[in-house]
């Protein structure tokens, strides 16, 4: 069971606030119901306390998360495996939440509650994943097997990350080698190039004016520069700006191919491990929407989710949706047709996991020489607004 927060209506219309335990939202909201209450919003409770200290990342979650399942799957009763991962731990943030967790089984709570209690480190989707394993009687099974979903997970981020951190590195370098000679060198070359007592190339006058600019005022642009990536980083946060963010990247070319497989694979990986845990399609849908990454898919799935509820195939529903390839819902169709849906969308995940993978050694090759490319005309740029009136002093004496 989860703790959620909810605001309420009753029957005199009062607004009322409070928690209630359920399994998921939409539970929650038939609990308020029968209680003659009509839901406003139902949230997942939040642990204000120490939340900052209490993220673990994602290596730590799927080691601590693998451990605990071999010790359950061991006998050991889930309060003493806690204090066990928590003796042999030396982070603090996780022996807190370790703790923390312990405290509540002993308490008398599910491991699925004491968890949630921790959403900056647990997901809805993970705490799903636990509470369908503690229903079922299988919770080291379903700790495995979140486990697993967590590393692959892991892996496609660092497969996706690893393509940018080379073109990121030369970029880096080339814009502070560019500052160098715009703030420290052009200054001094235009003290030579004044005794020259002529009129210098158009490039030059160029360069000199902005290194002009930024010598006067390069506390002002580096202000302005870091308040437009904060504000740029605040208005992607907002559900508007993270929309068009979310919009722009996929239409950004080169970049959409890859994100659009990224997606896919996020996609049928989360469903594929909500299904085969048993957890009903309509709530399925409505975690993965949260899970994708993408405003823009998490509405499309949304409105899926819709249509199935009315009635039609998941196959059918995403037919509709340019922005699911046309493999998708055929191998979901096929799922359906022979009640394997569980296991279609692990081979569907397997082989945009795949993709993924092919994309990224794609764009890593690609990427390479138009880096040097690039970099070879930013550096003749510089030489020849440098050299240019060099070569002139002979015509200027």
């Amino acid at each position: 069971m989860l703790l959620f927060n909810y605001t309420a209506k009753d029957k005199n219309g009062q607004v009322l606030k409070g928690e209630v335990e359920a399994e998921n939202e939409a539970a929650a909201a038939k609990v308020l119901t029968s209680r003659d209450l009509i839901p406003i919003t139902v949230s997942t409770h939040q642990e204000q306390t120490f939340s900052f200290l209490n993220k673990i990342s994602l290596k730590d979650k799927v080691m601590m998360i693998r451990q605990l399942a071999t010790m359950i799957n061991a006998g050991l009763p889930i309060s003493q495996s806690l204090k066990t991962l928590e003796a042999q731990t030396s982070k603090k943030n996780i022996k807190r939440v370790l703790a923390q967790a312990s405290s509540d089984i002993e308490g008398g709570s599910q491991l699925s509650f004491a968890l949630s209690r921790f959403p900056e480190t647990f997901t809805t989707l993970e705490i799903t994943l636990i509470a369908s394993g503690e229903t079922s009687g299988d919770l080291d099974k379903a700790l495995l097997r979140l486990a697993d979903q967590l590393e692959k997970q892991q892996s496609l981020i660092r497969k996706v990350r690893g393509a940018f951190i080379y073109p990121s590195f030369v970029i880096g370098v080339v814009v502070i080698v560019a500052a160098i000679m715009v703030i420290y060198v052009m200054p001094q070359m235009e003290q030579l190039y004044s005794s020259f007592d002529a009129q210098l190339p158009f490039l030059t006058r160029m360069m000199i004016w902005i290194s002009n600019i930024l010598s006067k005022f390069a506390p002002f642009v580096f202000l302005a520069l870091v308040g437009t990536i904060i504000y740029i980083r605040i208005a992607i946060k907002r559900p508007t700006g993270r929309k068009m963010w979310d919009k722009v990247k996929l239409n950004i070319y080169g970049l959409n191919i890859l994100l659009k497989k990224v997606y896919m694979a996020r996609f049928a990986r989360t469903l594929a491990g909500l299904v085969s845990s048993g957890v009903p399609l309509l709530d399925s849908l409505s975690i993965v929407s949260k899970s994708v990454g993408n405003a823009i898919y998490e509405e499309l799935v949304r409105n899926a989710a819709k249509k199935v509820k009315s009635g039609i195939a998941l196959s059918e529903a995403l037919k509709e949706n340019p922005l699911f390839p046309i493999v998708v819902p055929q191998m979901i169709a096929v799922g359906e047709r022979t009640g394997e849906l569980d296991n279609m969308l692990e081979n569907l995940a397997n082989y945009y996991e795949e993709e993924v993978d092919t994309t990224v050694q794609s764009i890593s090759r690609l990427i390479e020489p138009i880096l040097i490319v690039v970099l070879a005309l930013i550096i003749g740029v510089f030489l020849v607004a440098i050299m240019m009136p060099i070569y002139q002093i002979g015509r200027v004496l």
